[in-house]
């Protein structure tokens, strides 16, 4: 897989309400959880091309997305709860 590019805009953890600084592992974290995201979303992509039923693709989908949400915010550990 290719290496993540870096967010060339530094944060602060002031920037995003409710998120604390994170360390560079955890950012890194993030960055790789990005790729898998984008890699997941592609292959749902390419199966509902091939053909493939869309409703499971569609709720699959759905479950990729809460569950690279909840990487997220294990990672992050964001003060507000949703």
């Amino acid at each position: 897989m290719p290496e993540a590019a870096q967010d060339p805009v530094i944060h602060t953890a002031t920037d995003v309400l409710g998120h604390r600084m994170l360390s560079s592992d955890q950012v890194a974290v993030l960055f790789k959880v990005k790729e898998l995201r984008e890699h997941a979303s592609k292959v749902c992509s390419d199966l509902k091309d091939s053909g493939a039923d869309p409703r499971n693709l569609a709720i699959a989908r759905t479950h990729f997305e809460d569950a690279f949400m909840r990487i997220n915010r294990a990672v992050t550990k964001p003060e507000v709860d949703l």
